[in-house]
């Protein structure tokens, strides 16, 4: 079969998100999941009470099993948003599976480069089936160039390659103020990062609102400029 060329200008631009929204206990980063369109929150750490008038669906899940079987409840049942709280959670259950099927006590190498690979998979499954994905994390501080960077709370090699695959990793956080701004421009504080359709585009912290985002990322229905422009 002979390789398929087309231009850059006949890319449709897909209208799903992949995201990964993290900061500190308590700063809304559940609230913001609950504002996606149609969602099914899965619950892996039981920190849904701050979105119980939301009116959004939740399932609990224990095991990775649970896991997909919300998944696929969700892709069944036409929902828009799968929101995972948190991946930190997550991967901890997918590794002690990966594991535990290998026999192992403990994880190896190897286990950890599979665990990338499922939930790449996962990611871009969803991708396809123009789902939105979130998922959320904390903060850690690590070392960057002799300071400290904020970033999601993630480990071994998925610290670096899930952040490197999603659309939005986003930073959520609360002024001195009490203003709750959602950051998805590295700073030398913390780290974010964004796709645009509108290149060298510079997003300003925005309002923690999914819709106020996708509006930020995508451009409006006629083509223009993004809507709703807000200054931090």
């Amino acid at each position: 079969m002979p390789v398929k060329i087309i231009n850059s200008s006949q890319i449709k631009t897909k209208k799903n998100l992949n995201v990964i929204i993290y900061g500190a206990p308590g700063v809304g980063k559940t609230s913001f999941c609950a504002s996606a369109p149609k969602p099914l929150i899965i619950d892996l750490e039981g920190g849904t009470l701050s979105i119980m008038d939301r009116n959004v669906d939740i399932v609990e899940a224990k095991t990775v099993f649970n896991v997909k079987e919300a998944i696929d409840y969700a892709v069944s049942n036409n929902y828009k948003t799968i929101v995972f709280d948190s991946l930190t959670r997550f991967s901890e259950l997918l590794i002690e599976s990966i594991t535990s099927a290998d026999k192992k006590t403990k994880p190896q190498v190897q286990h950890w480069g599979d665990l990338v690979s499922k939930i790449k998979k996962m990611i871009w499954e969803l991708q396809g089936k123009d789902i939105n994905t979130i998922f959320t994390c904390l903060e850690k501080e690590s070392n960057n160039d002799d300071s400290l960077i904020k970033r999601p709370s993630l480990t071994g090699q998925l610290a670096q390659a899930i952040p490197a695959i999603v659309d939005v990793t986003g930073y959520l956080y609360v002024t001195q103020t009490g203003e709750r701004l959602l950051s998805i421009n590295p700073t030398d504080k913390w780290y974010a990062k964004h796709r645009t359709t509108l290149p060298n585009r510079i997003v300003e912290d925005i309002e923690p609102d999914f819709k106020v985002l996708s509006q930020r990322i995508f451009r409006d229905s006629n083509g223009g400029e993004l809507t709703n422009h807000r200054q931090a």
